[in-house]
């Protein structure tokens, strides 16, 4: 199962006073297919879309926020031995690339940062700074890692 987020979003009133206007866990959880069931995408919010919508994260999936957006969300990562295989049989992490600055805070566990030439350990409360470039996650432990994440897009 996926942990819930709880979400407090406060937006300003015409007058200028600030109000609660959602306080729960985030409906937008996303799980892929082929995955395991734990591991799990929890929207927060989404800036830069031009959907005008009053929940920022009631939009589809994507990986990466729009051109000149944001994107907060929240990341459950089984352990990798609950992952789908590769070609060698060894636990198969999800690489990829996009054109953002991701500012990353472990908030449970311990995961690998993953790049083409280096891995990084993580423990709970450490950060970590994508500035772009190919990478990927990686939970070699017993136990899920929940990993908070904001995505600025940047040109």
């Amino acid at each position: 199962m996926i942990s819930p987020v709880r979400r407090v979003v406060v937006r300003a009133n015409p007058d200028g006073t600030a109000a609660v206007v959602a306080d729960g866990a985030s409906p937008h959880v996303h799980t892929l297919p082929g995955m395991p069931e734990d591991l799990g995408l929890t929207d927060l919010w989404y800036t830069g879309d031009g959907s005008g919508t009053d929940d920022g994260a009631d939009r589809e999936l994507a990986v990466a926020p729009a051109p000149d957006g944001t994107l907060f969300r929240v990341v459950q990562f089984p352990p990798d031995t609950e992952l789908p295989t590769g070609e060698h049989g060894a636990p198969a992490p999800f690489w990829h690339a996009t054109e953002t600055t991701d500012h990353n805070v472990l908030l449970v566990g311990e995961l690998m940062l993953l790049t083409d030439h280096s891995e990084v350990t993580l423990h709970a409360g450490d950060t970590a700074v994508v500035c772009g470039g190919r990478h990927a996650w990686s939970n070699r432990s017993a136990a899920p890692a929940v990993l908070a994440a904001i995505s600025v897009a940047t040109d």
